[in-house]
């Protein structure tokens, strides 16, 4: 069971978790691997996370020391938790391990910091704990190394203009926040030892409406922030605290998003879409390797989700972060039939190269737009009377002739080439012979049909002769 504040009173409610949240939970305190945990029911997860309804099996950890003890901050680790005491004025850290559904801590100090006052963000690198401390007096960014706790180095003083309010690492990378210049920063570690900072978002220069600073979303620089505040990370994502604007502000790398429109931009390109001209185009742009690669990415996503998750099974539909398992399927279907087209058409004439135009449903659409020329609603004996027609003037426009066939001058079809077929050579389809002639009943429910059907319509002759074919 997972209890989450609604309002600053207090009040709580119980939020179930699903059978899959629960494997996850499960996998995640090393009780089981993942597929052990898949094939558990409900009633055994629960079981062995330890849960009943008097002893919820998610707990909560309290650390006393002596009579006093002020957390200041905290930052959460794979392995660790890690603690700042203002009272003592020292950092603590605890070591967690699960045991049957029982989280057990380890506590010790790691270091005393007589010197730090207002310490309000913790957080950790590979090598180093950084300690932020918001104090305009002997304040500022602060670290120990992993290996020599006993040593407490300055990396960043406090000024009247700077004033340091949060910190966070991300993939080992050290980000902090500036409450004064209300951006925040990217710390890079020069190979001398010193540090640049290069501002990750924010801009210094707010827009003031009725003397407050506003918040405005953007890329980078381009975005402001009112009074920024604690930051922190879940996922890839960077959140910040506005503390002026009431609001928390997401900070997400687009470079996934960046791949993704450059996969399937390769796509669009191989077949003309979103080409911005009307009609045909010719392109080189190679269509199995691009679907082939655009399939490769897709299904590495999905792998990566599924794998996040604990299932194999498990067919995303947006929530996950991944695009929904149907589009994923359609593209895989879309890449193996092309390949059987292009396959086909090879066996049968080496020679013969599909134009990947011709695949679009743009052809269909413009067949479908030349039939209804005439009768905008055709019905289907309307349909069958003009598709011999619309079939042989699309034809002509399509193939050599001793004439030049102007329909437009941003013409659908493509200017045929020296190597097309000329029009005379075209077959003319063979005409069925008449035979089984309609009885007296038959026609006479055929005249029925066009007097109750087709009456008044200007110009519309209907033959009354069907024959049908052995």
């Amino acid at each position: 069971m997972i209890y989450r504040v609604l309002n600053p009173s207090g009040q709580t409610k119980k939020v179930t978790l699903s059978k899959q949240d629960l494997a996850a939970v499960v996998v995640d305190r090393n009780l089981a691997d993942c597929d052990t945990a898949n094939n558990l029911n409900r009633k055994d997860l629960l079981a062995l996370l330890g849960e009943t309804p008097n002893r919820p099996a998610l707990s909560t950890l309290s650390i006393v020391s002596g009579n006093k003890f002020q957390a200041q901050a905290m930052h959460v680790s794979e392995e660790q938790v890690f603690i700042y005491d203002g009272a003592s004025k020292s950092l603590w850290t605890m070591t967690l391990s699960s045991k049957r559904g029982k989280i057990v801590g380890e506590a010790k100090i790691v270091i005393n910091t007589p010197e730090l006052t207002h310490v309000c963000a913790i957080t950790c690198t590979a090598d180093y704990i950084y300690l932020a401390s918001a104090a305009e007096d002997g304040g500022g960014l602060f670290r120990v190394k992993s290996s020599e706790p006993e040593r407490l180095d300055c990396v960043k003083k406090n000024s009247m203009n700077k004033i340091v309010q949060g910190v966070c690492s991300y993939e080992n990378k050290l980000y902090y926040s500036d409450k004064k210049g209300n951006v925040v920063f990217h710390c890079i570690e020069q190979d001398s030892g010193e540090f640049s900072w290069e501002i990750l978002t924010g801009n210094t220069d707010n827009t003031i409406h009725d003397g407050k600073l506003l918040s405005k979303d953007g890329f980078s620089c381009n975005a402001t922030h009112a009074q920024c505040g604690p930051i922190t990370t879940t996922g890839k994502s960077i959140i910040i605290g506005d503390i002026a604007s009431k609001s928390v502000r997401l900070v997400t790398d687009v470079r996934s998003l960046l791949q993704y429109h450059s996969t399937i931009s390769n796509l669009f390109e191989s077949f003309a879409i979103h080409s911005g001209k009307l009609g045909y185009r010719d392109t080189s742009a190679p269509v199995i390797p691009n679907l082939v690669s655009v399939c490769e990415t897709f299904n590495a996503m999905l792998a990566e989700v599924r794998k996040r998750f604990c299932s194999d099974e498990l067919k995303p539909n947006g929530p996950h972060g991944c695009l929904p398992y149907v589009t994923i399927s359609m593209f895989n279907d879309l890449k193996q039939e092309v390949i059987n087209l292009f396959q086909l058409t090879t066996s049968l004439n080496s020679d013969y190269s599909i134009n990947p135009n011709a695949l679009l449903s743009v052809a269909c659409e413009h067949h479908f737009a030349t039939m209804r020329s005439r009768y905008p609603m055709p019905t289907l004996l309307q349909y069958c009377d003009l598709l011999n027609t619309v079939i042989s003037e699309s034809l002509k426009r399509l193939t050599v002739s001793d004439y030049n066939y102007f329909t437009h001058k941003d013409s659908y079809y493509p200017r045929p080439d020296l190597q097309a077929i000329s029009v005379f050579r075209l077959q003319r389809p063979n005409y069925p012979g008449r035979k089984n002639p309609l009885t007296d009943e038959e026609h006479k429910l055929m005249q029925n049909w066009r007097r109750d059907f087709c009456a008044g319509k200007e110009g519309h002759i209907i033959s009354l002769t069907m024959y049908t074919l052995i």
